[in-house]
């Protein structure tokens, strides 16, 4: 299995052949601009997907209000060639950067050609009537103006997924960050997200707070073949729970499961879920073998079960994931004891599976600092460093948790899992240290790292395994990637590769690489457009279990 990335402007992922999908929330600022702000801070009234409902817009306080977005801003990821801007409604559409300066004043599609990318794409809607307002916009990628609404997704991004059994979407569905529909912060324990308030597939921007629609990924595990593993927000209602259940019922194809998870990481106090349990779990009465939060964790995904099984109808095709801290088993034990008992847990519904994060080397970096060789280690001794941290931290807390879940008869598995060579606190600064940390991801070792790791995972019990994640850049906030973006040859990605060697082991056939080996556009990009084959090809598995 794998986890997809954040979906956003800059993003590697390209998610979509509809650029326009993957653009930021609107920027207000003033229409007549001379060395204005880059932002007003006004806010410009939306219909119910997201498109202003007359440009210009005054509020009566500060000047008139245009609106604007940056799109494909990731430093030059997007493909060359001859894109489509397609649009409905009166009014006049601006593009920048990229494209030159272009304007559209009249509804319909045009050609825009992008020769050399770089900076990205900016969008100005600088005039919009009231009594038909701009609407509908689309930026499509080359080669896909024909079949974007048939197929929605960019073919790079799919096949770099190809194989994998099951899909974690906890990332595009915002699952540390979805906010409130009453209007607290997430770290309140009166939060509340309303079904009302999510993203829909007609909603212009997938990159909100609320997450891509959970149509398009269902939509996605259908396209691919793959389990579709939900994370609902902390603050989803009971009605949220039940729609959403209703939704994938409809939407999902019949022979794919659904792993359902509320919330991310609840034990962790780096996230607002962690003070939204605890004070919860304090208001309830509710104690605990381990910490309040996870009390109240144990206590409201039993909740979160009941709910979404009864509306889904069809046990058999969802598992129930209870997630945890890796090192502490002794909390999964408490979590899975409390689900256990009838009186503590009157739902008749509890974990089926038992999901911790199966990283390795998380401290190393700090260690470095702490002992003063930032200028010294090579990027040898860091990866020894690795290797032994695969034996101290996945080895061993994959054994301590495999105990804990045979005790409870619930399978264990890994909601997320990799390397973790990422410096914390003032080290985040330190060029040098990040550097090596980058090179070390790079190294050609960290191949043997990964299938080190997968052994010690799968040797000792361990189920489906979601690697974190597919696709994202490099940097001092840490190197997740599977790949570093789209673009990079995926052969030479050494924990790319060996996690489809590990897929190939555990009986996925892989569809390979679908490159008719000509680069029409000169940009380095296979030119998956050309040849509707390739958008069509889907990996199979065998043991969702596992993958």
């Amino acid at each position: 299995g794998v986890n997809t990335a954040v979906l956003d402007s800059y993003t590697s992922e390209l998610m979509f052949v509809d650029a326009m999908k993957m653009s930021r929330k609107w920027i207000a600022s003033d229409a007549d601009c001379r060395g204005c702000a880059w932002e007003s801070g006004v806010k410009v009234p939306l219909d119910a997907n997201g498109y202003p409902l007359q440009i210009p817009y005054s509020d009566g306080k500060k000047p008139p209000q245009l609106v604007k977005t940056l799109m494909l801003d990731g430093g030059g990821l997007h493909p060359a060639g001859d894109y489509t801007l397609m649009f409905d409604g009166k009014g006049e559409i601006q593009l920048e950067w990229d494209t030159g300066t272009k304007s559209f004043k009249t509804a319909g599609a045009y050609p825009v050609k992008i020769s050399q990318p770089k900076q990205g794409v900016l969008l100005t809607i600088k005039s919009s009537k009231k009594e038909d307002p701009i609407r509908n916009i689309r930026f499509i990628l080359p080669g896909f103006a024909g079949t974007y609404e048939e197929e929605p997704f960019y073919p790079p991004f799919l096949d770099l997924m190809r194989g994998a059994g099951t899909i974690r979407y906890g990332d595009l569905m915002q699952m540390n960050s979805q906010p409130c529909s009453n209007g607290v912060s997430g770290y309140d324990p009166s939060c509340v997200t309303l079904w009302k308030d999510r993203t829909t597939a007609d909603t212009l921007q997938q990159t909100l707070k609320t997450g891509v629609a959970l149509e398009y990924l269902a939509k996605l595990s259908n396209t691919l073949d793959a389990n579709m593993w939900i994370t609902l927000p902390t603050g989803a209602d009971d009605d949220y729970v039940r729609q959403a259940a209703l939704l994938l019922k409809s939407e999902l194809n019949p022979h794919l499961k659904v792993y359902l998870e509320w919330s991310n990481e609840v034990w962790n106090f780096g996230f607002p879920q962690a003070s939204f349990a605890r004070d919860r779990a304090q208001q309830m009465g509710l104690t605990s073998d381990c910490y309040y939060n996870q009390s109240y964790y144990a206590h409201h995904t039993a909740e979160i079960f009941k709910i979404f099984n009864e509306a889904f109808g069809d046990p058999d095709r969802v598992i129930n994931v209870l997630g945890s801290q890796a090192a502490l088993a002794n909390c999964a034990e408490a979590m899975l004891k409390y689900q256990s008992d009838p009186k503590m847990n009157p739902t008749g519904y509890k974990a089926e599976a038992l999901a911790i994060g199966a990283y390795f080397g998380h401290d190393i970096g700090d260690k470095i600092a702490k002992e003063g060789l930032v200028d010294s280690i090579t990027v040898d001794q860091i990866l020894d460093r690795a290797n032994k941290a695969v034996d101290d931290h996945v080895l061993k807390w994959t054994k301590d948790n495999k105990k804990v879940a045979d005790k409870y008869g619930v399978i264990l598995i890994a909601y997320e899992g990799g390397q973790h060579l990422v410096a914390t606190g003032d080290n985040v600064n330190n060029k040098t240290l990040t550097d090596k940390l980058v090179a070390a991801n790079r190294h050609p070792r960290m191949y043997a790292l990964y299938q080190k790791m997968f052994d010690a995972w799968y040797n000792n019990g361990g189920k489906l395994f979601a690697a974190y994640n597919n696709v994202g850049g490099f940097s001092k906030w840490g190197s997740w990637g599977l790949v570093e973006t789209l673009k990079a040859p995926p052969e030479k990605a050494p924990k790319y590769t060996a996690w489809q060697d590990r897929l190939e082991t555990l009986g996925a056939t892989l569809t390979p690489r679908c490159d008719d080996g000509i680069d029409n556009d000169g940009d380095t990009l296979i030119d998956y457009g050309e040849d509707s084959t390739c958008r069509s090809k889907n990996g199979n598995y065998e043991s969702d279990l596992y993958q």
